[in-house]
């Protein structure tokens, strides 16, 4: 299984988002899958299908990394 950590940018500075396997955990992003925000949330999960080891996906509320997997 891939395993990701997410960034996301908040007011304060950065949350982290860890142990997000596949497109698992990412429901709790603000504003998932709903409306404008839908095409890039589609994005990001269609590269988390061919994301390589170190690779990084700048996504609208951050950033997805690609782990090595456990």
């Amino acid at each position: 299984m891939k395993n990701f950590v997410y960034f996301e940018s908040t007011e304060g500075g950065m949350e982290v988002i860890e142990d997000i396997q596949g497109g698992n955990n990412l429901s709790t992003l603000r504003g998932w899958m709903s409306g404008k925000c839908s095409t890039d949330d589609i994005k990001i999960l269609k590269w988390i299908n061919t994301a390589s080891i170190g690779e990084m996906c700048n996504h609208r509320l951050g950033y997805l990394v690609r782990l090595v997997d456990k």
